[in-house]
């Protein structure tokens, strides 16, 4: 009984253990101005065909900045933004945060019902775009400011006074949402702070490194790809939009501009190690030091790949873990050359950041048992956008440490012998695909606003060589479109996110049923899909 009690508290506390200090006190612009005067003249983004200093980008900022705040922008105010990855992106997203505004990313390839329910949702007052003839297919309060067609006139202009304090909005990310709209989660400077001077004490950079900005902005993995170079004095190389899944590109950039530290999504971690396995120079790549991986589960098979190819020498592969809820990652495990997986861990917590794995009654497990994950600490969110509701219902008050919250993940984990946490999936429809978080249940409840749709149910299933795809099964009311997933597809894509589409359709007459009268999603997933 002793020893069951010291499994338990070692896993409750010890590894827990994780309080230190960070800049509580600072916004992260603030640090940024601060290796503006220690690195000037420094190159802080290369653009391939130039380059930008920190001071050059931080005058840039500071422009635009206070033209920000002689519109309106106050600490806390939502400031949108929707352009490709671009230098004037860069700019747009320091200058947001110096006015003492939250940016809030948008994915220009997203349909209008999806930009109008993100604009409405967060009321947001300012949008930023970069093209003379950008148009919104709705009305909207909304004030758009164009960049292409704004003269600021270039000054000289100092950083601006400081407005804005660590607990005030850094940023919002929209993730998918299971009622059928998406939600903001809101995430305050400090917590930004701490996770970022997290990155840098523990894969600390130096200011000959660059950092390869290849993640959409309107995914959190985005956010420290964007912002962990300018508190280091190092530099970012900017991935031209809509290449983040040419790896040959990858390749070619990372040894063009000697990059040391690269993300990828798992799958596509697997593409770039089968392109570079054989018939590849691997001195190219001898300038990466760190290679991240989060956004999916990692498997075995993958790392192993990454250490037989890269053996004793080159970088070192960290698997992170986080959802958009705790500022982009809570854990981490590095995966070392010479060990072999059977499953791949996702780690201990990051700095003042604890782990909790629960029983239904919020009791603490031991190690090897199975329980639902909670997240507690610096890294957690002050919750979702509007949706107070919501927010009541996912951050908690944590049982075991008195006076502050908890977040309910959804995610299914343990505690391994080593104390390292095992990821053992989901207790609910959410699921991650090519590393993008998706609600199934979103996609059903737009697929049952077709007329035609008595029921659908929406899989993600997994194939041999572990690629996932969307298949949607459903059920018609008209019989004779039966083998049209065409109608479908377009209605879907006036509605949702391209990756959020199914690639495929199975129609049906009926749904298998188990004998408790539930569906039986084994027989689905074995039954014909018809590709769209």
């Amino acid at each position: 009984m002793e020893n069951h009690f010291n499994l338990i508290h070692k896993v409750l506390f010890d590894v827990n253990d994780t309080d230190v200090k960070y800049s509580y006190d600072k916004t992260i612009h603030e640090i940024f101005e601060e290796n503006v005067e220690k690195y000037p003249n420094r190159i802080a983004i290369y653009l391939g065909n130039r380059n930008v200093s920190y001071i050059e980008l931080n005058h840039q900022a500071n422009l635009y900045a206070l033209y920000l705040r002689q519109q309106g922008v106050l600490p806390n105010t939502i400031v949108g933004i929707d352009m490709p990855r671009s230098y004037e992106m860069m700019v747009a997203i320091f200058a947001i945060l110096k006015s003492g505004g939250a940016y809030l990313p948008i994915d220009s390839a997203y349909p209008a019902v999806r930009k109008q329910q993100i604009i409405s949702d967060s009321r947001m007052k300012f949008l930023i775009v970069n093209n003379s003839t950008y148009t919104l297919d709705f009305d909207t309060d909304c004030f758009i400011l164009n960049l292409e067609n704004t003269f600021i006139p270039h000054i000289n202009v100092r950083n601006l006074p400081k407005v804005n304090f660590p607990h005030d909005l850094a940023y919002i990310i929209y993730t998918s949402g299971s009622t059928g709209t998406p939600k903001g989660v809101l995430i305050q400077h400090h917590s930004l702070v701490n996770r970022i001077e997290w990155m840098q004490k523990e894969f600390p950079l130096d200011t000959d490194d660059v950092l390869f900005q290849k993640t959409h902005y309107s995914f959190d993995v985005s956010v420290w790809e964007i912002l962990w170079w300018s508190i280091a004095g190092a530099g970012v190389i900017l991935l031209p939009s809509g290449k983040e899944h040419d790896v040959i590109l990858h390749a070619k950039l990372i040894k063009k501009n000697k990059v040391s530290t690269i993300h990828f999504v798992p799958s596509v971690l697997r593409i770039f190690l089968s392109y570079i396995e054989t018939d590849f120079d691997l001195d190219t790549l001898s300038s990466l030091k760190y290679v991240f991986s989060s956004g999916e589960e990692l498997d075995a098979h993958t790392v192993d790949k990454f250490n037989r190819i890269f053996q004793n020498k080159f970088p070192i592969l960290i698997n992170l873990y986080g959802p958009t809820e705790a500022t982009i990652d809570v854990s981490y495990f590095i995966c070392e050359k010479n060990a072999s997986y059977e499953k791949i861990p996702i780690g201990r917590p990051i700095q003042n950041t604890k782990l909790f794995v629960l029983d239904d009654k919020l009791k603490p497990l031991p190690i090897d048992s199975p329980g639902n994950l909670y997240i507690s600490g610096a890294s957690l969110s002050c919750g979702y956008l509007n949706n107070s509701e919501l927010t009541k219902q996912l951050f908690i008050k944590n049982p075991h440490l008195s006076g502050i919250l908890m977040y309910k993940t959804g995610d299914i984990a343990k505690w391994g012998h080593d104390n390292q946490l095992i990821y053992l999936g989901r207790n609910d429809d959410q699921i991650k695909l090519r590393g993008l978080r998706i609600e199934l249940n979103e996609i059903n409840f737009q697929l049952m606003q077709h007329q035609n749709v008595q029921s659908s149910i929406v899989l993600c299933l997994t194939n041999d060589n572990l690629e996932q795809n969307l298949t949607a099964y459903i059920i018609l009311k008209n019989k004779q479109y039966s083998n049209n997933s065409s109608m479908l597809i377009n209605f879907l894509s006036n509605r949702l996110p391209h990756y959020m589409i199914p690639a495929n359709f199975v129609f049906l007459e009926n749904f298998p049923l188990k004998n408790n009268g539930k569906i039986d999603t084994s027989l689905l997933k074995s039954m014909q899909a018809i590709s769209k």
